[in-house]
């Protein structure tokens, strides 16, 4: 009886953790719609999360999911920790040199009409790689509370800021309540659809911080051994995790192409 009220609870908490971020980003829509200057603006902003779920999907190795298998299966936990932590955390880094090194180039590709957008995408996905085994390490032992904490503070974060940027810095500025100078130049010579990536990046990062303590609670060991079973385990999860990143996403992709963004980004919302 107790595993069985045990099971539902965990149900809840991990349920509450997945849909209240989604029903919160269903909300920001209808305000990122309205304060958006056109169409093709909250398009540049899907093409932003439709890249990153590629990006993730692609550098994580199916390493999540091999985590759970491996961690369950080893005697060494912390090794498997901190092997796949610093093989995300090499990712990563190979991730922000290859992505920055030729930003310029790489965001005419990928039809973002202005760099900075996509380097934003970048530390965005470098911190949200970087949270994925600190995450699963949480849910492997057992503390859905704290999964779900970080997970709605983080989507809590990036809805204080989409608030504060769309609403109310022009509603300050409207009515002449004193905002930093800075702040106004910046909102003046920014497309709105920039603080939405900002707001991202800053959500992202702070979830990383308090995430980050639960790496240090073992010893950085790399076990190359280790690391080549994980690998041979989570491929073909990763595969799988780009087919469904590309039953998600392609549609707006080819919409892009086929009719603009104007159009794309009237569908995506």
């Amino acid at each position: 009886m107790t595993s069985l009220r045990r099971f539902f609870k965990d149900t809840l908490i991990y349920g509450i953790a997945a849909v209240l971020p989604r029903a919160i980003n269903i909300l920001l829509t209808k305000l990122q719609t309205a304060k958006l200057e056109s169409a093709s603006g909250f398009a540049e902003n899907t093409w932003y999360f439709v890249y990153a779920a590629y990006f993730i999907a692609f550098l994580t190795f199916g390493l999540e999911t091999a985590f759970f298998r491996f961690f369950s299966k080893e005697q060494e936990k912390g090794r498997v920790v901190s092997t796949s932590f610093i093989t995300l955390m090499a990712s990563t880094i190979f991730f922000l040199v290859v992505m920055l090194s030729f930003n310029n180039l790489l965001a005419g590709l990928l039809g973002f009409t202005n760099p900075v957008h996509l380097k934003i995408l970048t530390f965005v996905t470098a911190f949200d790689l970087l949270t994925v085994i600190p995450f699963a390490y949480l849910r492997v032992t057992n503390r859905p509370i704290r999964f779900a904490l970080y997970k709605i503070i983080n989507v809590l974060i990036f809805a204080f800021f989409n608030i504060f940027f769309l609403w109310f810095v022009p509603f300050a500025i409207k009515s002449n309540i004193s905002l930093p100078p800075w702040l106004v130049d910046l909102f003046n010579d920014t497309p709105l659809v920039v603080f939405i990536f900002i707001a991202n990046l800053i959500a992202s990062l702070i979830t990383f911080i308090l995430l980050l303590p639960y790496m240090f609670k073992f010893e950085f060991v790399f076990d190359r051994g280790l690391l080549n079973r994980m690998l041979v385990y989570g491929l073909p999860i990763m595969i799988g995790s780009l087919a469904y990143a590309t039953n998600e996403n392609l549609d707006k992709l080819l919409l892009g192409d086929m009719l603009g963004k104007e159009q794309m980004g009237i569908y995506a919302a």
